[in-house]
């Protein structure tokens, strides 16, 4: 009784391991392409910003 619930416990264990070790590597990928989303759109907003300040300059120099 007592072995067959070690080995139940082992198996889980296993199991768990496999599935914390799916999820570490899943947030992983996760958090890498949120970072690299909010670089892109932080770099993009930044771009769009400097677009219209040149804009900006470029017709208060005209006027």
């Amino acid at each position: 009784m007592v072995a067959k619930a070690e080995v139940k416990l082992k198996k889980d264990s296993t199991s768990c391991k496999r599935i914390r070790v799916f999820l570490k590597k899943f947030y992983q990928d996760l958090i890498s392409m949120i970072i690299y989303l909010a670089n892109f759109y932080i770099n993009s907003s930044y771009f769009i910003i400097r677009f219209n300040k040149d804009i900006w300059t470029f017709e208060k120099d005209t006027y």
